[in-house]
């Protein structure tokens, strides 16, 4: 589950903002919107209060919180703002945070730990990415349809911020044609979303031929694959750290995942979609954004997580090599 930490002025600035029932001749749609935040801060989310003013009318709202919060924790109330430290990323790895401080300050935070942080100017607009406000959650990609994902740039407003990436699809460098247009495309796209230097590692099915005696054998390119990528990264000026490793049909994942702090993007086929010229080359399949504001996709995600971490744990231990260079991720820590 997220944990979000607010400070007072920003929840009180939400409450204020209530929009009048139907029956007073609000609308549905500020309602549905309103009452969608408020429900996972309530009850989606863990929360930690800071900038608490003792001075202010805050007992009801405490109130409010505090009941019907299901499996969420609501932590004590603290009067430092909750950014009155720069978060370290290792413990606050799904935490979000919206302050009282300034642009600048916010800025200034953003570019050390990386993690998603608003403030009162613009935290409705950042819980609407949170909650894919407005967005369809879900894409289809198909040859014949005028809804189809056009290209690999149309998902730059689904992405948050981030500071560690798994991206799982046995297939995604199994032909040379389609690694530029997909998945360094899709490196490149995500790295927008990136304040600090972010971990990536890339799982993938090592390729196989038959030998003289038509026994499977596997034809690793752990090498060919890492300086292809690394070559784009610093071409790209992308600051990433590196980590491939080749599975076996022993040891796999079946679905095809990219996960990252808030969020995971999932497929029903592999993440080639497109050709050379831009053409769609998959059969037809749906691109999912199953936002962690949704405690069901953390926890299902978090579940695939533990799939991977024992896959990583079982080829980085192979004596013949089966991964290369950095395969440390923080996604995969305290699962």
């Amino acid at each position: 589950m997220l944990k979000t930490n607010i400070d007072y002025s920003v929840l009180l600035d939400f409450f204020n903002i209530e929009p009048k029932s139907l029956k007073d001749g609000g609308s549905i749609e500020e309602n549905e919107w309103y009452f969608k935040i408020f429900s996972f801060l309530k009850s989606k989310t863990d929360l930690q209060i800071g900038g608490y003013d003792s001075n202010s009318e805050f007992s009801n709202l405490i109130n409010i919180l505090t009941s019907g919060r299901e499996d969420s924790k609501l932590y004590p109330i603290q009067t430092n703002s909750v950014l009155s430290k720069v978060p370290i990323i290792e413990n606050n790895l799904h935490s979000l945070y919206f302050s009282e401080l300034y642009d600048s300050f916010i800025g200034e935070i953003e570019k050390k730990c990386g993690l998603l942080i608003g403030n009162r100017d613009n935290y409705k607009r950042l819980f609407n990415d949170l909650i894919c406000w407005g967005k369809r959650d879900k894409i289809t990609v198909r040859k014949n349809s005028v809804e189809t994902l056009k290209n690999w740039e149309e998902i730059k407003p689904y992405i948050l911020p981030f500071t560690d990436v798994i991206l799982y699809d046995n297939f995604i460098l199994r032909d040379n044609n389609t690694i530029d247009e997909n998945l360094l495309k899709i490196i490149e796209i995500l790295s927008e979303k990136a304040n600090v230097q972010f971990n990536l590692i890339i799982i993938y099915e090592v390729e196989t031929f038959l030998d003289n005696n038509k026994k499977k054998q596997n034809y690793p390119k752990l090498k060919v694959h890492e300086k292809k990528i690394t070559d784009f990264l610093k071409t790209k000026k992308i600051n990433c750290s590196l980590g491939l490793i080749e599975t076996d049909n022993k040891f796999k994942e079946h679905d095809r995942g990219i996960f990252m702090n808030y969020m995971r993007i999932y497929s029903g086929d592999s993440f080639n979609y497109f050709n050379i010229d831009g053409k769609i080359i998959t059969k037809g399949t749906d691109i999912q954004f199953q936002y962690y504001s949704n405690p069901n996709n953390f926890n299902i995600a978090r579940e695939a997580l533990k799939n991977i971490k024992n896959i990583v744990t079982e080829f980085s231990k192979k004596l013949i090599p089966s991964y290369i260079g950095k395969i440390e991720n923080r996604l995969l820590n305290n699962l």
